[in-house]
């Protein structure tokens, strides 16, 4: 048997969420269509790509930190859960908790070897921006890790915005920072945001009577975005990256209704998903 302290998926970006979270195809391509697509979108059309690289690695950045968390609660806050999900064998697990020391200094270091390279090839505003995001993340998820309550509903926010749309404020210039929170809360925070609000064990019986199918719950809201920016772009222009985004979301979840429609085992694998987290 493999030592985890030997095996890539520990320490090499992305593959831990990989593994653990996007263990289907139909997830893999869910996440391309609703994380990776839009960001590109988004930055792209913000004239924001002077540092592309910078733009990268960031993201790099940004899904590393979340990982850490990720490793955090598989391994260590399931210790004192009575029934935890278990994403990893019980002996991947227990080698995580013996070394989780170790582990920690050594992603620790490869994030240091990312940041120094935004550093060098960026400067100090990219590079600065790029270390809040990581230490934030971090905390916040050390929070929300250690906390049952409704303080985890509220974390649900600022740990999305982070990790959607933090790489985009790592190359946006300064002073469109104010243009951009808002609107990237709309886009998607505000979206997970309401939808764990649903959940059972928030016990918050208005958005569970609301939300009570997911997929419907995302055409309606992104049917709402798309109209709200559509008025906003015809005031001002500088809407215009936030109305292509939301019309490409909305257009992604009726294709996505149509396809689940005529794809029952897709259908049922979002339901026992959506059933897992409920709790």
């Amino acid at each position: 048997m493999v030592n985890v302290l030997n095996s890539s998926y520990i320490y090499i970006p992305f593959l831990y969420f990989l593994k653990t979270r996007l263990n289907s195809k139909f997830n893999k391509v869910a996440w391309l269509f609703t994380y990776f697509i839009p960001l590109f979108i988004l930055t792209f059309f913000s004239d924001s790509l002077s540092s592309l690289l910078s733009f990268f690695i960031s993201i790099i950045i940004v899904n590393y930190a979340y990982e850490d968390g990720y490793i955090y609660n598989d391994a260590i806050t399931t210790i004192n859960e009575k029934k935890p999900t278990l994403r990893l064998p019980i002996s991947s697990i227990v080698d995580i908790r013996n070394n989780y020391k170790k582990i920690v200094v050594t992603r620790f270091l490869i994030a240091t070897f990312l940041l120094f390279v935004i550093y060098i090839i960026s400067g100090i505003k990219e590079f600065l921006v790029s270390l809040s995001l990581y230490v934030v993340i971090n905390v916040i998820y050390i929070i929300y890790n250690n906390t049952r309550s409704i303080l985890n509903l509220y974390l649900i926010l600022p740990l999305s915005f982070f990790r959607f749309y933090g790489p985009l404020f790592v190359v946006l210039p300064i002073y469109n920072y104010n243009l951009y929170i808002l609107p990237c809360i709309l886009l998607y925070p505000l979206s997970k945001f309401l939808e764990f609000s649903s959940r059972e064990r928030f016990k918050i019986k208005l958005a569970t009577r609301l939300i009570n199918d997911f997929n419907y719950f995302r055409l309606l809201y992104y049917f709402v975005t798309s109209v709200l920016f559509s008025i906003l772009f015809f005031f001002d222009s500088k809407y215009f990256p936030f109305l292509l985004t939301s019309l490409f979301y909305f257009l992604y979840r009726i294709l996505g209704v149509l396809i689940l429609k005529k794809d029952k085992a897709a259908m049922e694998l979002i339901k026992n998903n959506h059933k897992k987290h409920s709790k």
